[in-house]
């Protein structure tokens, strides 16, 4: 987005434009002459009816550099973060500094570029945020020059350069790596998110000698969505994990601390139920964890969980266990064929097969009423529970 598509999109005869074609789909305008920009404004407005309805309802103006990393209306109310101050050293589409603004009393948020700024400006006017303060300044050298703390500082580096993703929190912008001593000094807690693809037994590495590191995977729908790495700075405990899982408008959180200890792998297949786990405990390896605290439960493999109960919890999908086979494909394509087993939903945990792979080894089409999931070196034809 450019200066001038920005000021013309804030023009009141450009917002009765957006409102009268709102939900419409973007390229026939475009066809039928509307600007561009207010095309692709119409677009990202009908993403944001899921991501950010906030956003959407107030038809804040959405920069589509920004628009992909931004954190969900969902996963950012579900974090447990209050206070009188805090600083977001990333402000970007402002998302997270808008809901940091509900508990906090004062926000400040950093955006070096200049326009973005001025968007974030706008979209906390048109969101009634009057508790928030953007300045515009590079965050690296904005933390360094600090005087005031803070109860909070928080940042969500960019992780793209151009067309690539940056996996390493070091190379991404700002580096919070670098950073972190002079921001662990100007405040109580800092919190940074990463990247789904964090590997969360670095965060201790990294900034365990600043306080007590908890490692919090989120994941929404189903869908591991962030990584949060969460420092009260001058805790001495040990780094804990938190698994926070999203459906709807409920969120669950399970904490998991250096004392507990996860349940044995098992393969018996003497098991009835299969308990698949939410993306989150796959994500921080917390399913034996989690296993351990149902009793006659043992992991078969990261996201499985053979039980002789239900689940207990709603972010561990219950299905009862039909049969159970080696995942010996000739033997168990022969297998499906005698059951009348011709298509199914496939899922799969801990197998390097691809889920066509395995339908194709199976021939087996997709779809129909019955579930296959293939885990470790077993093959389960599972049905779910009626309840669920």
């Amino acid at each position: 987005m450019t200066r001038d598509e920005f000021e013309y999109l804030c023009r009141s005869h450009t917002r009765a434009l957006i409102e009268s074609h709102i939900g419409e789909d973007p390229r026939r305008l475009a066809l039928s002459g509307v600007p561009a920009c207010v095309c692709t404004q119409i677009k990202l407005l009908e993403r944001c009816r899921t991501k950010l309805p906030l956003f959407h309802h107030h038809r804040c103006i959405i920069p589509e550099v920004s628009f992909e990393q931004a954190s969900s209306q969902h996963t950012a109310l579900a974090r447990r973060l209050g206070g009188d101050k805090a600083l977001d050293l990333t402000c970007g589409l402002g998302c997270d500094a808008y809901f940091l603004s509900r508990r906090f009393r004062h926000v400040t948020a950093v955006e070096h570029n200049g326009l973005l700024a001025d968007i974030a400006r706008h979209n906390f006017k048109l969101l009634g945020a009057d508790n928030i303060e953007v300045i515009t300044a590079d965050s690296a050298d904005f933390v360094k020059s600090l005087t005031e703390s803070f109860d909070l500082i928080y940042a969500d580096p960019a992780r793209r350069d151009g067309a690539r993703r940056l996996l390493l929190l070091q190379e991404c912008s700002p580096d919070v790596v670098a950073l972190a001593g002079s921001i662990a000094r100007r405040c109580r807690k800092m919190v940074i998110k990463a990247s789904p693809l964090f590997d969360v037994s670095e965060a201790g590495r990294l900034f365990g000698s600043y306080g007590s590191v908890d490692v919090e995977t989120v994941s929404l729908d189903g869908e591991c969505k962030e990584v949060m790495i969460d420092v009260t700075v001058g805790g001495s405990d040990a780094p804990t994990l938190s698994v926070t899982t999203i459906t709807g408008d409920k969120a669950y959180t399970h904490r998991f601390s250096p004392d507990d200890r996860a349940a044995a792998p098992c393969d018996d297949c003497t098991y009835r139920y299969l308990l698949l786990a939410d993306a989150a405990f796959v994500k921080s390896r917390t399913t034996g964890l989690i296993a351990a605290r149902i009793p006659g439960s043992a992991p078969l493999c990261e996201g499985i969980i053979l039980s002789d109960t239900p689940s207990p919890y709603p972010f561990l999908r219950t299905y009862a266990i039909e049969e159970c086979l080696p995942f010996k494909p000739h033997k168990v394509k022969k297998r499906l064929k005698e059951s009348g087993i011709t298509a199914a939903t496939v899922i799969k945990r801990s197998c390097s097969l691809s889920l066509d792979k395995i339908r194709q080894t199976l021939a087996l089409k997709d779809g129909g009423d019955h579930i296959v999931i293939v885990a470790a070196d077993r093959l389960f034809i599972v049905k779910t529970l009626p309840e669920q």
